[in-house]
């Protein structure tokens, strides 16, 4: 198995526990409803019944398989994390702070990238202030004002250093795709890729 197989694997887990675990937070599922109707105490000629409501998921395995199963993918999903760290310890670059270091470039980036398309810019607003007038009284008057906003750094500056920045990240992702399919890991899966829960469950019974 290969290092995106695994992460593959990984989401794989991740999707069967939180379905399984959503089961068994499902009352209908993990509780049975048992009714007596006590008919004859309204009809003497009719007789008392005791039934069992069907449940809503028509399913032949029970809650405690079901949690068994959890406790499977829950051992699974630890022993492929340990596996895939014992493997990412041997590759040549780090794995782990090499994708935290690009994610932090990336945003980075953006930033410059919005940096270096602002441009100068001219506009006329109005203003209010109040004088007095030859009465005496105290007026409004509205005036024009021109804003100049001007750029307060080097936009050339900036745009180069997000291309700088961006050749390293995209040096890194080439090398971390490299990995993810060069990079051995030694674990053999107890579940199929492709098998959904309850394929699970029937190959339990």
């Amino acid at each position: 198995m290969i290092l995106k197989e695994a992460y593959r694997y990984q989401n794989h887990l991740k999707d069967l526990f939180y379905e399984a675990n959503h089961m068994l937070t499902m009352s209908d599922f993990i509780t049975i409803k048992k009714q007596e109707h006590y008919r004859n105490d309204a009809n003497v000629n009719a007789k008392n019944d005791t039934l069992i409501v069907p449940k809503s998921m028509d399913v032949s395995y029970t809650p405690s398989a079901i949690i068994d199963v959890v406790m499977e993918i829950i051992a699974e999903k630890e022993c492929l994390s340990k596996a895939i760290d014992d493997a990412k310890k041997e590759t040549e670059i780090s794995i782990d702070s090499s994708i935290s270091l690009n994610k932090l470039k990336q945003s980075f980036i953006a930033t410059l990238q919005n940096m270096y398309s602002k441009k100068p810019s001219e506009k006329e607003i109005f203003g209010k202030d109040y004088c007095f007038n030859n009465d005496g009284n105290q007026i409004e008057y509205v005036y024009k004002i021109k804003e100049i906003i001007s750029i307060d750094y080097d936009r050339t500056n900036v745009r180069k250093l997000a291309k700088k920045l961006q050749r390293e990240c995209d040096e890194i992702s080439m090398k971390l795709d490299q990995l993810e399919v060069t990079t051995e890991i030694n674990f053999t899966p107890k579940f199929d890729i492709d098998d959904t829960l309850e394929d699970i469950m029937l190959k339990q019974q």
